[in-house]
């Protein structure tokens, strides 16, 4: 019998450090910054720097993970990664 064992044993994220708010959005955009939150329910979001790609976050969230689970990169074989903003469409 095969006693492996699977499991979500931690989670982490990480955020760009720009922020962009609704009412930084009103001055470019012909709206509010209320009518934003009241209909998309967002009231800031964050933008990666032209430089930084998904990749760079995900090494930032994959240690936030580790930290979470209380584990090293060594005690673990698969870390998942979804998003939908890749480095690149298509290789």
């Amino acid at each position: 019998m095969d006693n492996t064992r699977i499991g979500i044993i931690g989670t982490g994220f990480h955020v760009p450090c720009k922020e962009l708010t609704n009412e930084q959005l009103e001055k470019t955009v012909d709206t509010s910054a209320e009518w934003i939150e009241k209909k998309v329910g967002v009231k800031a979001r964050r933008i990666a720097d032209p430089h930084e790609a998904t990749s760079d976050l995900a090494i930032y969230a994959s240690q936030n993970a580790l930290k979470n689970a209380r584990i090293h990169s060594e005690d673990i074989d698969l870390i998942v990664l979804a998003t939908f903003t890749p480095d690149m469409i298509q290789p």
